[in-house]
């Protein structure tokens, strides 16, 4: 069963974290719902399970398999990223367990058909991680070599999260070979057999190359156009100024868009 925390109580939502995340990610935004909420650790992060198979229907069953262990019937799921792409599997293949959906800055789009062009970033992460000699190496030092090959502090931050162990016996809690061999799969979509008519919120950052600044929309489409296919009952938040992990850029808009269409 997939690693979770709780908290709350009251209507149940689940929260999905992106890609080598954990279920600590997107706690902070809950305090804004009254509810009980369920954090979950996707399998190969945190502390759940390593396994292969990344592809979403997988993922979707994984969290389907949790939520009939806490016999939860039906409940409201919030994800980002990769999690947002299994919160939508979710409710595509089996509606009648989804109250409401909440998606975090992603598309049900192929993003692997321009991955190496727009998205190559993603599989440094994932070479650093699987490369990186950190063995006898403190944090701070394993921290400074991370420094030297991003930039981005919070990109920094992101793979340091992986990091388990103390002194100078680190090593990493994600199943780092199983999540590069499912990096297409990651990255892909597949329509599930169905949609979901019930509510949806896709919050979406201003500067995100994932949702209103993909190169995979069409000129004059609407980024709204990416979910209505599959999901015709959605609408739009798009926070100004903010990209892909808005949850961090901008957590005050994330929390706002969220109690605007969780707390009615």
């Amino acid at each position: 069963m997939l690693n979770h925390f709780c908290s709350g109580s009251g209507k149940e939502y689940i929260w999905l974290h992106g890609l080598l995340g954990n279920c600590l990610n997107l706690s902070p935004l809950s305090k804004v719902i009254q509810g009980k909420h369920y954090f979950l650790d996707a399998r190969n992060h945190g502390n759940s399970f390593h396994a292969k198979g990344m592809d979403y229907k997988t993922q979707a069953h994984d969290v389907l398999s949790f939520m009939d262990s806490q016999n939860i019937k039906k409940a409201t799921i919030m994800g980002h990223s990769m999690g947002a792409k299994t919160a939508m599997t979710i409710a595509c293949l089996d509606p009648n367990r989804v109250e409401k959906l909440c998606i975090m800055d992603v598309a049900p789009v192929k993003y692997s058909e321009v991955m190496n062009k727009y998205y190559g970033h993603i599989k440094r992460y994932l070479d650093f991680i699987k490369n990186a000699e950190i063995q006898g190496k403190t944090r701070k030092e394993i921290e400074a070599l991370c420094r030297s090959n991003f930039d981005d502090i919070g990109v920094v931050n992101l793979i340091s999260s992986n990091l388990k162990g103390s002194d100078r016996n680190f090593t990493w809690r994600v199943g780092i070979d199983n999540i590069i061999d499912g990096i297409n799969d990651i990255g892909g979509w597949e329509d599930p057999l169905g949609i979901y008519e019930g509510p949806v919120v896709a919050i979406a950052g201003g500067l995100s190359i994932h949702t209103t600044r993909s190169p995979l929309l069409k000129d004059n489409q609407n980024v709204l156009d990416f979910y209505t296919k599959l999901f015709p009952n959605t609408v739009i938040e798009i926070l100004e100024n903010t990209g892909h992990f808005i949850h961090v850029e901008s957590p005050l808009l994330t929390k706002s868009a969220i109690s605007k269409h969780f707390n009615s």
